[in-house]
């Protein structure tokens, strides 16, 4: 007879391969991070109970006994470590022959105090976004056959056509000042002629063919769901500032638009470390983007996913301007 059995599924689901994972750290820091952070804080404590740590208070933990514990894979953690550790809840090293993986827990609490007071901030963000969407949502059905024109343009700008004006201010104060400022976009059509009218719809199945034939959360590390609320933010975000509806994208547009944004590879001046940015952190990027006053002389630019996923610089001057990385 199993140990378990006759047991409840309440009962069941703490008796075994438990993980304490803080939703307000998730919010802050991204699910995987705040999985793995558990993790790590629990088998910190039990090395700490054993008198196993070092003299100074590491512990070693094995790729395949994190993945083990989270069925968070190699490259997920190494993400996830890379994250944790930029944000100083815990530091990470490599010693020994065979090399093996040492990590140290920063029992500072005010560090992971800070990190749920910028969660809280990013839940009321968040449920703003959901706010304002379902209010536009309840507007276009209050709407008999409305039809949105379609916009014509060719994203072919690249890093040296993004102006980005710096006039010494707070970068807080930068972000969300130009939502009613109307964006100049390219009329030069492709080579149909015209660009055929955005269809949500469309897009979401796209979007999820590209998310499976990529390889899914094992390749982007982001979850389907995260990938789609960032994409919604976005085009919401175009809406309010360009009054249009994005244009229909390919299938391989789409594929490079979902490796843009999963392999941005932020990398943070003062500890070296790379790392993916969260959906919070993407939402703040998307804000400070669309801030912006791009070069009107360029005629190229139309405010469009490829244009800001595809370059790796826009992204990283965006994070940085927004406060992502320092």
């Amino acid at each position: 007879m199993s140990k378990h059995e006759g047991l409840s599924v309440f009962e069941l689901i703490r008796a075994d391969g438990f993980i304490s994972v803080n939703k307000k750290l998730a919010h802050a820091i991204g699910l995987y991070e705040a999985t793995i952070y558990g993790e790590l804080v629990s088998r910190y404590l039990y090395f700490l109970e054993h008198d196993r740590l070092t003299d100074d208070g590491w512990f070693y933990n094995t790729i395949a006994d994190l993945e083990a514990g989270t069925a968070i894979g190699d490259r997920g953690q190494r993400t996830a470590i890379a994250n944790l550790s930029k944000h100083g809840l815990i530091q990470c090293r490599t010693k020994g022959l065979p090399k093996m993986r040492y990590i140290k827990i920063n029992t500072n609490p005010a560090i992971l105090l800070s990190l749920i007071e910028m969660a809280n901030k990013k839940i009321e963000k968040k449920k703003e976004a959901y706010e304002i969407k379902k209010a536009k949502q309840n507007q276009s059905r209050s709407l008999d056959n409305t039809t949105v024109p379609s916009i014509a343009g060719t994203c072919v700008s690249t890093v040296q056509e993004l102006v980005i004006a710096d006039s010494g201010t707070n970068n807080n104060n930068s972000i969300n000042t130009n939502k009613e400022k109307q964006c100049k976009v390219s009329q030069v059509p492709d080579k149909s002629g015209k660009r055929d009218s955005f269809d949500i719809n469309i897009f979401n199945r796209q979007l999820k063919s590209a998310y499976k034939r990529i390889g899914g959360q094992d390749a982007l590390h982001y979850s389907f769901e995260e990938i789609t609320e960032i994409m919604e933010y976005f085009l919401e975000q175009r809406k309010q500032v360009t009054n249009v509806e994005h244009f229909r994208l390919t299938n391989s547009t789409m594929d490079d638009i979902l490796y843009g944004l999963a392999n941005v590879n932020l990398q943070d001046k003062n500890t070296n470390q790379t790392f993916n940015a969260d959906v919070g952190g993407y939402m703040d990027m998307i804000d400070y983007y669309f801030s912006q006053t791009f070069d009107p002389e360029s005629g190229k630019c139309d405010y469009s996913l490829a244009h800001f996923f595809k370059s790796n610089e826009i992204l990283a001057n965006c994070a940085f301007k927004a406060g992502c990385i320092t």
